[in-house]
């Protein structure tokens, strides 16, 4: 009866916190992997983190850029290429605790990766009018997915802008899931303003982020319209705060040039065999059936350059082990048969 009474108390322990403790096991493991080679693989820092790390290292040192201008701006002009100054604040304040460039500029991409592992749970635990059992178990199946997935065991090597900026997007996303699921206002109140604030620093992380956030924010208030009616001024105000809080950016003394920079890039919205008179061209010369017109037009040519382009940016990159370029040259190879296959038709 002892022993009996025993494995009941252990079970029923388990049932309480095993959530918590596979959660845990998942997030030790996520460290675990992205720890494997950290601050060696990849075993250089490519450009943009040297550049990083020239200003972070200026501002610990100075409380100046590289242009003799204050830490405290919304644009750095870096090397002409205008970067935004969350992540090199952060790499600036980890610079004065670590010596190496390498672990310096990657901590802040590490410490994002393995938040959203943790965050990716957090989420489904605020999503409201779901039970509790299929919340955590939407919660592990989340975290375990991102604990073992490949990209963000990439990215959270590397001293990539953009993967802190998904973490602080993912996280604001999760405040305000968790803001839809409260009763009393003020706690509403608190998790829209982290929302709106995690939304600002993941803007001033990274430039595509201005265009992201905004749609996240405003699908996920009106997924849930039942719980946010009565309250959508409260949204509405956010939503303006961090519009104005866009205006230092914008207000810039290199903002239009930042823009010009990025608009001025090849990119495969641009490449000359997407424009309209010359996929009528191709469709003529091939016949003008429907095969023809299924092959040539903009979003099967747009596939094809950016497929070609991801390819050679994989192969090329030498930040990239030998398993990411083989795997560049795979799809490359297919990608390339699949294009020389086209102007047979």
């Amino acid at each position: 009866m002892t022993v009996y009474n025993g494995s009941m108390v252990r079970l029923a322990w388990l049932r309480q916190h095993g959530f918590w403790l596979t959660l845990f096991f998942l997030v030790t493991l996520a460290v675990l992997l992205r720890s494997i080679g950290f601050g060696q693989v990849p075993v250089s820092l490519y450009w943009d983190e040297m550049a990083i790390w020239n200003d972070a290292r200026s501002i610990a040192t100075t409380g100046l850029d590289l242009h003799g201008r204050s830490w405290f701006q919304p644009l750095f002009i870096s090397y002409g290429d205008y970067k935004l100054p969350v992540y090199i604040w952060f790499v600036s304040f980890v610079s004065r605790f670590v010596d190496s460039a390498a672990l310096a500029v990657r901590l802040p991409s590490f410490l994002a990766g393995v938040s959203m592992v943790f965050g990716g749970a957090v989420f489904w635990l605020g999503v409201p009018d779901l039970k509790t059992d299929l919340k955590r178990k939407l919660a592990l199946v989340t975290a375990a997915v991102i604990t073992v997935m490949p990209w963000s065991i990439h990215f959270s090597t590397v001293g990539f802008e953009g993967h802190l900026s998904s973490a602080f997007v993912l996280w604001s996303a999760v405040a305000l899931m968790w803001s839809v699921s409260r009763k009393h206002w003020q706690w509403r109140l608190a998790f829209v303003g982290l929302s709106v604030f995690l939304g600002t620093l993941s803007v001033y992380t990274y430039f595509s982020t201005r265009f992201v956030w905004p749609v996240i924010f405003v699908v996920l208030v009106a997924a849930w319209w039942t719980k946010t009616r009565q309250w959508w001024w409260l949204y509405g105000i956010g939503l303006f705060i961090w519009m104005f809080s866009l205006l230092p950016m914008v207000q810039a003394d290199f903002y239009a040039a930042s823009n010009q920079l990025r608009l001025s890039t090849e990119s495969i919205l641009t490449l000359p065999a997407a424009e309209p008179t010359a996929l009528n061209e191709l469709r003529l010369q091939s016949g003008n059936t429907f095969v023809s017109k299924a092959i040539y037009n903009r979003w099967t040519l747009t596939a094809l350059a950016g497929g070609k382009t991801f390819c050679n940016t994989l192969i090329q990159n030498t930040c990239s082990s030998k398993e990411i370029k083989s795997f560049g040259m795979v799809c490359l190879g297919m990608v390339s048969c699949t294009d020389f296959l086209r102007h047979f038709w």
